[in-house]
């Protein structure tokens, strides 16, 4: 299986499979340095930035609109507040990829095929994805 891996960005690194699937993003975001980051396209079914922001600034008042909206698959963002864990990701015919590792103020978004965690040591994280979700039909283990 041939992986691509694309570093671009210090903080950055994109993984797409031998398909140009993107499969997931691995963002460190402990070296964010740029007052707002979007580390994802507007075209993908999440958004992800970190903004760093000063004392004083405003972010305006606004709200978003309903918007009609095709969503096929679960994405994923687990956010590594403490601890460390291994992450195996999987192209889209559940073929093995790549192991990363993940510490503190990592982020790992899951855009397609599969993945798995091993904690590697005691880990608070945060997982955010779209819903609404039903494990019973949209999560399959192998």
């Amino acid at each position: 299986m041939l992986l691509l891996l694309l570093d671009v960005g210090e903080n950055l690194q994109k993984i797409t499979d031998h398909d140009d699937n993107l499969i997931a993003l691995v963002i460190d975001i402990n070296d964010s340095k740029e007052s707002k980051n979007f580390y994802t396209d507007e075209s993908n079914d999440i958004q992800f930035g970190v903004f760093n922001l000063h004392e004083n600034e405003v972010i305006e008042k606004h709200f978003h609109p309903e918007q009609e909206r095709s969503i096929k698959t679960t994405s994923e963002v687990l956010i590594i507040l403490e601890g460390t864990v291994m992450a195996s990701l999987f192209d889209k015919k559940l073929e093995f990829l790549k192991e990363i590792t993940l510490r503190s103020g990592f982020v790992l978004i899951t855009f397609n095929g599969g993945h798995g965690l091993k904690v590697l040591e005691d880990t608070k994280l945060l997982e955010v994805k779209q819903g609404p979700y039903n494990d019973q039909t949209d999560k399959i283990r192998f």
